[in-house]
């Protein structure tokens, strides 16, 4: 799982970044799965690090969602 799987900048490079990307997917067996930059995080947070933050470093944890992952 990934954050991006590609470039958003909009430009030239951006453009060629996204097209080899494109390019790219078709040709590898592997299950790709694009979220947003934002969500990917919040999900290793909430399985992962929620759990190890309160055990190694014994702190109450609070995950704040939010509604709108782009901003």
């Amino acid at each position: 799982m990934t954050g991006e799987i590609h470039c958003r900048v909009d430009n030239d490079y951006g453009r060629r970044r996204f097209r080899e990307m494109m390019d790219y997917v078709p040709a590898i067996l592997m299950s790709l799965i694009g979220v947003s930059h934002a969500a990917s995080k919040f999900l290793v947070m909430k399985t992962q690090m929620r759990q190890w933050f309160e055990r190694e470093c014994g702190v109450a944890t609070t995950l704040l969602e939010q509604n709108q992952w782009w901003r």
